[in-house]
């Protein structure tokens, strides 16, 4: 697996085919009315529109396996999501990914992560980051 940082423009770059002007990935629409990539459940187009950075997993072929979106703030980062690929649940990936951002982050900043979906209480992810952080970890709605 490797993982790489990417801010919105490069992972961008790495999803959207500009020839075929079209994404990479195919996409589905979810009982909410929303596309989101398939195999995914909040990795999503609209995501583009915003200013956050990405740290994206890729299995050795090259596809996506996994995502943690996260937001800087005026006094503190936010983790926004962490999504991980349906087929590659339960391989750790999650943990690699918040591994990776917390060693990306500098010590001294507070990371809030937000509120965690089913999926994320059942992976005890807030757990994952409690453990491997050198941050001060805070649970927020924001």
């Amino acid at each position: 697996m490797i993982l790489t940082h990417y801010t919105i423009d490069e992972l961008y770059d790495v999803v959207f085919d500009k020839e075929e002007w079209d994404y990479k990935l195919p996409l589905y629409k979810t009982d909410g009315n929303f596309y989101v990539f398939e195999n995914f459940h909040y990795f999503q187009p609209s995501n583009f529109r915003e200013n956050s950075s990405y740290i994206v997993a890729f299995n050795n072929k090259e596809d996506i396996i996994g995502i943690l979106k996260y937001s800087f703030y005026d006094d503190f980062c936010g983790m926004n999501y962490i999504d991980v690929h349906k087929d590659y649940r339960r391989h750790g990936i999650a943990t690699q990914l918040i591994e990776y951002f917390c060693n990306f982050m500098d010590a001294d900043i507070d990371i809030k992560v937000s509120h965690m979906s089913f999926e994320g209480s059942k992976a005890h992810i807030l757990d994952i980051f409690k453990r491997v952080a050198k941050q001060n970890i805070l649970y927020d709605e924001y």
